[in-house]
């Protein structure tokens, strides 16, 4: 049995670990992430499936993967970070319980990115029930406000608005939508490592940016929670390290139909912070 997963880099190489019992593994991501996670990838023994595209283009990769297990069931075996409940099972049971115990139950409102939407629907749902008065806000780029504007361009935060809305994430849970820039991102990332000592990929300078974003005009709210969950040693070869570097080409996607209709329902209730 093969593991087959669409990833732009975190689960993927997570996925590629397991040849340590002996699995074989294919990763299929878009071909302008960065030369850091194709290489550890291809480190543990994976095999690296590369599609067209950059940073909002996983839902393509993403049907490539499910054109790829349909082929040949029997071969393959596929977590499916983006439709498999133990995602959120696993954050609620352990993530969650987690920030509320190192907090002692002082937490007013958690600031994250989308992403597979594991997290923020897991932590949020475990902290919400402890806290129905905690705010709870996803985070997607300005570039590509796929959920708050039903619009999805070419961006340059790794892993974050991927061109989806993951199956998993529960768009009730939500208080609202805060977007920030892949330059806010960037900035961020940099500060965090030139004043706090801590180097952080894009995604964690996205969150921490859009956390700050949140916290300025509501100095009353008190404890904010966010993810820091990528190291600045994957992003070399990318923008946070150099000042200038290739950026991919601005792609255009409108969403339409059942899924355009849902999202203008959550939006008439949704705080969007630009």
């Amino acid at each position: 049995m093969t593991i087959l997963e669409c990833s732009s880099g975190n689960a993927g190489i997570a996925c590629a670990a397991a040849a340590v019992k002996d699995y074989a593994c294919i990763i299929v991501m878009p071909e302008m992430m960065s030369a850091e996670r194709k290489l550890m990838i291809h480190a543990y023994g994976a095999e690296l499936v590369t599609i067209p595209g950059g940073e909002s283009d996983v839902d393509v990769a993403l049907k490539r993967m499910k054109e790829m297990a349909a082929s040949a069931p029997e071969r393959y075996w596929v977590p499916g970070e983006f439709e498999n409940l133990d995602n959120v099972d696993t954050h609620y049971t352990t993530s969650g319980p987690e920030v509320w115990e190192q907090l002692e139950g002082n937490v007013d409102a958690v600031i994250a990115a989308v992403g597979t939407g594991g997290w923020l629907t897991g932590v949020g749902r475990f902290l919400k029930e402890k806290n129905p008065a905690l705010k709870i806000y996803g985070v997607e780029p300005t570039e590509s406000p796929l959920i708050s504007g039903g619009l999805c361009c070419g961006h340059g935060i790794a892993g974050i608005g991927g061109g989806l809305i993951p199956n998993i994430l529960d768009l009730s849970l939500l208080d609202g939508i805060i977007t920030s820039s892949t330059e806010e991102a960037l900035r961020m990332a940099r500060r965090a490592s030139r004043e706090e000592g801590l180097f952080y990929g894009i995604s964690s300078g996205f969150n921490l940016a859009a956390a700050l974003k949140f916290a300025r005009p509501c100095p009353e709210t008190g404890r904010i929670v966010t993810i820091f969950g990528d190291s600045g040693q994957r992003y070399f070869s990318t923008p946070l390290c150099h000042d200038e570097a290739e950026m991919e080409a601005a792609l255009q996607n409108v969403v339409e139909g059942d899924r355009d209709a849902m999202l203008r329902k959550f939006r008439k209730t949704w705080d969007i912070i630009d």
